[in-house]
């Protein structure tokens, strides 16, 4: 019996499939197949995986006759698939050599669920790989191990991790058809499926950046994105109440559903990307979503601990009222702290201009409604801030818009030069933190002060 499947979802991805497929073939380990599912290519990709198909005895490949989304063509991995744990792969994406020699060496000693491992994430500019760090958890999880597991972005991908084939298939785990976008959100949902769990604290899968991928698709795109991530969410909640976890879990539910989609999905459409005519329907959708499924989140306790900032909950509340257009919805979302800005924006772009002109790495202190609105307005195009940093950890990894994705301190110490801070209240407290050779602003006395930016930096 094989042991482990590795099932590769392709679309269009010439440029990363050998690198994905040769990490695979090199592995440390005998007992293994690579199930290529091929949705369709129109590119050389069919080519390169008929020349691994014929090299290679343990690749076997599937072709659809039609282009039928990620979601689909995970499904038909699974039920093809032959190994007794099954490992999802993106074409853009590679492992460690010895990832199928690990893992056989975990799943020999336990018959686990499923069996997590460290991905790498690698940046938009590809300098760097960021990992997510997980729990140490092995065997039978308890309630607690659920709770430390809670919207871990480790877990939020169907990326890097093995399932028992066996479990996924009792379970009539749903892949929506037609999908490529944001299907991998229910994967939050394991931790209260599954009875035995596995960690691997090692990196064994890399997750590359790639704009053409099945996963990654261009800036026009995302009108799919929003339309996929809004279906997903009402597949999410469905799907818990038809595998029996709402009844036991269902605060943690709810607040997924809310944290990964609803939230999200606001944050996205008021962050700056235009589209024709498809705000209000999306905002017009989420409110039908919130209203029906979870009208009560105000109460919920995962929902409270899991929140950066009132602003979220007064964003859900804005986005629950029935009478707002999306413009307003906009400008009150960003009123705030638009005139702040806005009003001393030739003050600030003088300052942003200094720092860009002088190649000095900057980064913003504060992911909060304060942070994402001077983002906003003083940095669209993230042509000035490259990173933003945040206290808490627990949205390190986080996206605020195309640019900009969070970080702790510890990410980039050895990579910012200067730090913006967002917030007057907390200059003390990272001023204390904060290396002596990187230069602290404070943006709310520098606004107000009559100082030149010769003098600040």
């Amino acid at each position: 019996m094989i042991e482990i499947s590795f099932v590769v979802s392709v679309y269009n991805a010439e440029k990363t499939l050998n690198k994905c497929l040769k990490s695979l073939l090199r592995q440390k380990f005998s007992n293994y197949e690579v199930l290529i599912v091929d949705d369709c290519s129109t590119d050389e990709s069919t080519k390169i995986i008929q020349w691994y198909k014929l090299k290679y005895k343990n690749v076997r490949v599937i072709y659809n006759t039609e282009n039928q989304g990620l979601g689909s063509v995970r499904y038909i991995g699974l039920h093809e698939s032959l190994g007794q744990y099954v490992v999802y792969v993106d074409a853009d994406d590679d492992v460690r050599d010895d990832y199928s020699y690990l893992l056989h060496k975990k799943i020999s000693k336990n018959e686990y669920d499923i069996v997590y491992v460290l991905y790498g994430q690698e940046s938009k500019n590809k300098s760097k790989m960021y990992t997510y760090e997980l729990p140490y958890i092995d065997g039978s999880i308890t309630d607690e191990d659920r709770d430390k597991l809670f919207m871990n972005q480790a877990i939020g991908k169907l990326r890097g991790f093995a399932f028992r084939r066996q479990f996924f298939i009792e379970l009539k785990y749903c892949f929506i058809e037609h999908q490529n976008y944001d299907e991998d959100f229910i994967s939050f949902f394991y931790p209260y499926c599954i009875n035995k769990i596995g960690i691997i604290n090692e990196l064994l899968y890399y997750w590359r950046y790639e704009e053409d991928s099945m996963s990654r698709n261009p800036v026009d795109a995302y009108i799919e994105h929003y339309k996929d991530r809004l279906k997903n969410s009402v597949c999410m909640y469905h799907q818990a109440k038809l595998l029996g976890i709402f009844e036991k879990y269902p605060e943690q539910i709810e607040a997924i559903v809310v944290i990964a989609l609803y939230i999200n999905t606001l944050e996205l459409i008021v962050g700056g990307r235009e589209y024709v005519n498809l705000p209000q329907n999306i905002l017009n959708r989420c409110r039908r979503i919130i209203n029906k499924y979870i009208p009560n989140y105000k109460s919920n306790r995962y929902l409270k601990r899991y929140l950066v900032s009132k602003h979220e909950e007064w964003l859900l509340d804005l986005a629950k009222a029935n009478d707002i257009s999306f413009e307003a919805f906009k400008e009150e979302f960003y009123a705030k702290y638009r005139d702040c800005y806005m009003n001393k924006q030739d003050k600030i772009q003088k300052l942003l201009d200094e720092l860009y002109n002088k190649k000095i790495n900057v980064a913003i202190w504060g992911a909060g409604l304060k942070g994402k609105t001077f983002l906003y307005y003083m940095d669209k195009e993230g042509k000035y801030i490259q990173y933003v940093i945040d206290g808490d950890k627990a949205l390190r990894g986080r996206e605020i818009d195309e640019y900009h994705k969070i970080y702790t301190y510890e990410d980039v110490i050895d990579l910012v030069d200067v730090i913006l801070i967002m917030n007057t209240r907390h200059y003390n407290s990272i001023q204390e933190k904060v290396n002596t050779e990187i230069k602290i602003i404070d943006m709310d006395q520098y606004i107000d002060s009559e100082n030149e930016v010769k003098n600040i930096i």
